[in-house]
């Protein structure tokens, strides 16, 4: 295979002649160019801004009350969330709730859901939590239940935008599918989104636990990922 290497450089060259730009790369890994007045450019961070990063993920051995993570570095534009879910509640689905910082209060969530079935003449539900009853930012049918069919597992993708900032609400997205049975109108397509209206706190914590549940069975999973720079 053909291949251009270069000797890592322990700091810049000079600033190349007129109308001349050099390519190098140096010990931190990284490849730059610098133009005739002496401006250097990462080539990496374009590439290394658009990339997810795992920051946490693991499988549940046993089941669990929640899901919490805890530590989350503050050095990321937004944080993509995805999860595998299933509960032993005694129904096909469950519904979640994703909370910040330990936050349990429910005027400080606003949420709306949305599932859609694939039955013959799909049917879309909306759901909507204002500032009450939900003491987290709630999305329904998010989880599959005990009496959905055996190895049976909802899929949820989360994002958190702008995670860090705190002068304004911090808004988040979900997108998944659960499946109730192998039945026609009892697999839905999921929608979110919401905001959790506090501008004090950078979020540092998410704990995503079952409404009814009362716990994630074995084998529910999550993934956190840190998408671009802060």
């Amino acid at each position: 295979m053909s291949r251009i290497q270069f000797t890592e450089l322990g700091s810049a060259p000079g600033t190349p002649a007129a109308n001349k730009i050099a390519m190098y790369a140096k010990n931190d890994g990284k490849v730059y160019i610098k133009d005739d007045v002496g401006a250097e450019t990462d080539l990496t961070a374009g590439a290394a801004n658009a990339m997810a990063e795992l920051v946490a993920n693991t499988i549940l051995s046993a089941s669990a009350g929640s899901i919490s993570l805890s530590s989350i570095p503050a050095s990321y534009a937004m944080l993509m969330l995805v999860m595998q879910l299933r509960t032993d509640r005694a129904s096909e689905v469950d519904n979640i709730e994703i909370r910040f910082n330990s936050d349990s209060v429910a005027a400080n969530y606003y949420t709306t859901s949305w599932h859609i079935s694939d039955a013959g003449t799909p049917a879309i539900v909306e759901t909507r939590y204002n500032g009450a009853t939900a003491a987290g930012m709630r999305i329904i049918n998010a989880a599959s239940g005990a009496t959905s069919p055996a190895d049976y597992f909802s899929l949820l993708r989360v994002y958190i935008h702008n995670y860090t900032k705190t002068s304004f609400y911090r808004h988040v997205e979900a997108t998944g599918v659960t499946f109730r049975s192998n039945t026609a109108g009892e697999r839905y397509f999921l929608r979110a989104m919401g905001n959790w209206q506090n501008t004090v706190d950078a979020i540092n914590a998410i704990e995503v636990v079952p409404v009814n549940g009362p716990n994630f069975v074995a084998e529910s999973s999550y993934a956190l990922y840190g998408i671009g720079s802060a």
